[in-house]
């Protein structure tokens, strides 16, 4: 998985030197071939300045049944749920509920005190570790375990710190379950509920909040994920697996991903993170001067991370943060530039690490 991410952060930084509009005949012809070749079947969406310049769907949301992508097309959206977290904590700082400064254990008492912070949990340099070995090691595998599970391991168990808190760089889905904990205790309602109210209501995004094992029964139309047969040597010949397995007990976990929604619903949000009139000092969410305001860390690959995204304040296009997600057969990358205006996002329901190198081509979608 880094080394998959380090050819994107690689791809991302080459394509930096273009610059310009869409080029939606190439975006076709791009995803188009990918398509082809069995790597990508999903949706792309291509933005600038809040206006959507391109917005298309390729292949199927079911093979079995023939059922044609549509921007609708629900998505598990598994990591990009990050970024979504992290900006009901930035909010939760304006509203003066909380400082990303202060130790965890000031909102989550029984927490125990390894002097980590809220920075820390956004930037993974907590020092926590993996989740699955977490449960498999001190929790129950035999139940569905929610968030509060998670805090009662750590309450009960003390398991200790990979690294001591700010130290290094550890990617962890228990630093974002911990932060949708502090933000249902500061804002006094459910996770899913303040989002709504602050960033997706207001937008008419459609992203909700769904256990996992339960998804068909949330969403009767959600698209089915696929995983590419690794017994099979050549891979335009290879075949699809449905990927109707999931990692049973974390599937009640939420703030780390737990959120489905269309690639429209996705890119609705970010523009409700652009919309100065959610801040009480009147800024939009990721202003380049609030953006690079947190606690970041670099990780082994060379960025900065800092409230859910990767960053990188040279680019040509100026600052920006990126993100991809993947579990159980969905993959996704978000790309935002708030200085120049430009987002751009990939969804795609095979799960393959050709992806990543798929999400980057929107970048060869820019005229010089």
């Amino acid at each position: 998985m880094m080394q998959s991410v380090f050819i994107l952060i690689t791809s991302i930084l080459m394509a930096f030197s273009t610059f310009g509009q869409f080029n939606t005949q190439k975006a076709d012809s791009i995803f188009t071939h990918y398509q082809k070749e069995g790597l990508f079947i999903g949706n792309v969406l291509l933005a600038k300045n809040g206006k959507i310049h391109y917005s298309k769907s390729f292949g199927y949301s079911d093979i079995e049944y023939k059922t044609p992508h549509t921007e609708n097309s629900v998505f598990y959206l598994a990591s990009l749920a990050k970024p979504i977290t992290a900006s009901a904590i930035f909010l939760l700082e304006q509203q003066g509920k909380l400082q990303r400064t202060d130790k965890v254990t000031k909102y989550l008492s029984s927490f125990p005190e390894y002097n980590i912070t809220i920075n820390q949990l956004l930037s993974h340099s907590s020092g926590l570790g993996d989740l699955l070995e977490l449960i498999r090691q001190y929790g129950d595998t035999t139940q569905i375990n929610s968030n509060k599970d998670v805090l009662a391991i750590f309450s009960t168990k003390k398991p200790p710190l990979l690294s001591e808190a700010g130290t290094a760089w550890i990617y962890s889905d228990i630093n974002y379950i911990l932060l949708a904990l502090i933000i249902e205790k500061q804002c006094g309602r459910k996770y899913e509920a303040f989002l709504k109210e602050y960033f997706l209501n207001p937008v008419d995004s459609k992203i909700v909040a769904a256990p996992m094992g339960n998804k068909k029964t949330y969403f009767p139309k959600i698209v089915t994920g696929y995983q590419l047969n690794t017994k099979t040597k050549e891979l335009e010949n290879a075949q699809l697996i449905p990927a109707n397995y999931y990692s049973k007990f974390i599937s009640a976990c939420y703030g780390d991903g737990g959120l489905y929604g269309s690639i429209i619903d996705l890119y609705k949000w970010t523009t409700a993170i652009d919309n100065p009139t959610i801040l009480s000092n009147g800024k939009a969410m990721y202003e380049p001067a609030l953006f690079l305001s947190g606690e970041s860390i670099k990780t082994s690959w060379g960025s900065s991370v800092a409230y859910g995204w990767d960053t990188d304040p040279n680019s040509s296009l100026g600052l920006n943060g990126n993100k991809g997600g993947q579990f159980i057969g969905y993959m996704g990358v978000i790309y935002k530039f708030p200085e120049s205006g430009y987002t751009m996002i990939v969804l795609s329901n095979i799960e393959t690490d050709e992806f990543w190198e798929i999400g980057s081509k929107v970048f060869d979608c820019l005229e010089n």
